[in-house]
């Protein structure tokens, strides 16, 4: 398919991606390049100077760019002109997680991701995101902590006898504002949104 227009209207105000679907170029903010939420997702944290390394359906692609992390998903987002402007990682198809520092090179995460129905890709992506600007010390622990998270909601679904799934809630305001932020690690936090609905006490 070609190469799909960002911030494209189809995917920002019509059909609602499943929150594990993964595909190639999802729909990004026109302004931002950041993903398009989909339904039951918060984007957490941006990490820019970030390259990818993997092989997606048989082609190999080396892009520099930023990387989202939210409840639900790894967002690579290219900085150069490829075929690939974009890439969902879901955390619900992730494993082989592991956190890499060579002694030569920068300190990166590989991991594979496998695909689901729905989505654009047809097989296993095995893939590394360098880390060529900075520390990993607020990148990592969320990374590590949110894909703990999906495993319990997947396993809690699973035991559940496949009743439908809902994301796994994200974190709330008071967590994010809380969140320990490595003043080497260039990453970004969004600023929260406050929860709804806010908790007041009953007045007569």
């Amino acid at each position: 398919g070609g190469r799909r227009e960002r911030g494209g209207e189809e995917h920002a105000r019509g059909r609602i991606a499943h929150p594990r679907e993964m595909s190639v170029n999802p729909a990004l903010d026109e302004h931002t390049d950041d993903p398009v939420a989909l339904e039951h997702e918060r984007l957490l944290i941006r990490r820019e100077g970030v390259t990818f390394d993997g092989t997606v359906d048989g082609t190999h692609y080396r892009l520099r760019g930023f990387a989202v992390l939210s409840n639900l998903r790894v967002v690579f987002v290219s900085q150069e002109p490829a075929a690939i402007s974009a890439l969902d990682l879901p955390l619900a198809n992730t494993r082989h997680e592991s956190f890499n520092q060579p002694i030569f090179g920068c300190s990166n995460i590989s991991a594979t991701t496998s695909p689901l129905r729905g989505g654009n890709i047809r097989s296993d992506v095995a893939w590394k995101l360098e880390f060529r600007e900075g520390g990993v010390g607020t990148w990592l622990p969320w990374f590590f902590t949110v894909l703990k998270v999906m495993r319990r909601h997947v396993e809690a679904v699973a035991q559940g006898g496949g009743a439908p799934a809902r994301a796994p809630a994200p974190p709330n305001a008071d967590m994010m504002k809380q969140a320990y932020v490595d003043p080497h690690d260039p990453t970004k936090l969004y600023l929260p949104v406050e929860d709804d609905p806010p908790q007041h006490s009953h007045r007569d």
